[in-house]
């Protein structure tokens, strides 16, 4: 006869015939769990075990050198680089800024350049950049640091992988160093214009040598790494000034971390002096005459008078314009030094235009003019500013040219007289 369903969770009734009731699953499997409790309370701790040891493979797996250990570790190992700022940058100390830590990841053997590491379980290695700071400069250092894991602790092992430094600018160039090589500037720009003297001009750097030299703008661009500089140029001679404008571009090179010249030009009249100190009378103190016989010094006593009332170097050879006052010989040599000869004749307020010329008398300026022909000959002029030994001097030459017939032994003959008188030449106030 079969048997009702009983619920599992209830207590089976007792039979109908009398006999014992019939425990159900539950029932058994509690009176189990009652008489295998040390053994049950066993298998749970050891499966809370395994799982903790699980998760700890996992996490050693996968963990790496933490960012704080990394940098501390590139900050020791990385020295900063020693710089000099060259021909226009500034030398200084460079000191470590920052660092930043780009990646680390786990590999499966010790880094490249590392041995392994008795009793390590892990290897890893960290992408760092490292950036140095100076004065108008910084570089970025790429490198590559080993780790190896030894008993839960990460150990950097190797030396530290660098790459090549990439120098930035953070400010423009040295402006005292500019203005110091602005000889090396003005040489870039003769080479560029073809100024190699061979047009009878002297050459930038030649004319600037002595220059006085001052930074009259600058403008750094970051961004494009560039600087562009404008110098003011100037030498004053005794009597002459020379003065320009000198523009110079720079640009940063990454690779040498120096400031390199991108180009460089300079204003329009940079060869064209100024010529106004030389306007003005001019008088002069008869010295010495120059002459092939006896001399005739009526020079002495007549004296000499220099207006110059133009001074141009505009469009060429420089050039002064004015008038002149003073005598000329013409006459034969007397038969002895004197005071003066018949055919002396004083002239006075002729104009004249004196053109720069070559002197061989050592003048840092020279002019030659020749006055308007006179029936008894020409008078020229010969003007000089400055010598080598006294640059504050000036000296006026004026050459008599006198052509006649003269007789020896009653026959005729033709001959050319000079008579060349020389005075210092003192400017009125």
């Amino acid at each position: 006869m079969r048997r009702p369903l009983v619920d599992v969770g209830e207590p089976a009734s007792p039979g109908t015939d009398g006999t014992a009731p019939t425990p159900t699953r539950a029932a058994r499997a509690a009176a189990w769990v009652r008489s295998h409790v040390p053994a049950v309370a066993a298998l749970g701790v050891a499966a809370v075990a395994i799982v903790a040891l699980l998760v700890a493979a996992l996490v050693n797996a996968t963990a790496v050198p933490d960012a704080a250990t990394i940098e501390a570790d590139a900050r020791a190992a990385l020295s900063a680089p020693s710089y000099a700022g060259g021909t226009y940058g500034t030398d200084g100390v460079l000191v470590t800024r920052d660092v930043d830590v780009r990646s680390v990841r786990r590999t499966d053997a010790a880094p490249e350049d590392a041995d392994a590491r008795f009793g390590a379980s892990g290897y890893a290695t960290a992408e760092v950049v490292v950036t140095f700071a100076g004065q108008g400069v910084s570089a970025d250092q790429a490198a590559t640091l080993g780790y190896a894991l030894v008993d839960g602790a990460w150990e950097r092992v190797g030396d530290a992988r660098v790459g090549s430094l990439a120098w930035r600018a953070t400010s423009g160039v040295d402006q005292e160093r500019v203005a110091r090589n602005a000889s090396l500037l003005l040489r870039r720009v003769d080479a560029a214009r073809g100024w190699d003297g061979s047009d009878g001009l002297p050459t930038l750097e030649e004319l600037y040598a002595d220059a006085d030299a001052t930074v009259s703008s600058e403008a750094f661009d970051e961004q494009a790494q560039t600087d562009v500089v404008e110098l003011s140029l100037e030498r004053a001679g005794s009597y002459e000034t020379y003065a320009c404008t000198l523009r110079a571009t720079f640009s940063f090179s990454p690779a040498s971390g120096r400031w390199e010249v991108s180009s460089a030009e300079v204003d329009d009249g940079a060869r064209t002096p100024d010529l106004s100190a030389l306007v003005g009378t001019w008088t002069g103190t008869f010295q010495r005459q120059d002459t092939e016989g006896n001399k005739c010094l009526a020079g002495r006593a007549a004296g000499l008078t220099v207006t110059v009332e133009g001074a141009s170097a505009e469009g060429g050879a420089p050039t002064l314009t004015g008038t002149i006052s003073g005598l000329a010989h013409y006459h034969a040599h007397p038969g002895r030094d004197s005071e003066s000869c018949e055919g002396d004749l004083a002239f006075d307020d002729v104009p004249f235009t004196a053109t720069l010329v070559e002197d061989e008398t050592g003048s840092e300026l020279a002019f030659s003019a020749t006055l308007p022909e006179d029936v008894g000959g020409t008078v020229g002029v010969a003007l000089g500013f400055g010598t080598g030994d006294d640059a504050g001097q000036v000296v006026a030459r004026v050459r008599t040219t006198f052509p006649h017939t003269a007789s020896f032994l009653f026959i005729p003959y033709d001959e050319t007289l000079t008579y060349t008188d020389v005075f210092t030449l003192a400017k009125e106030e």
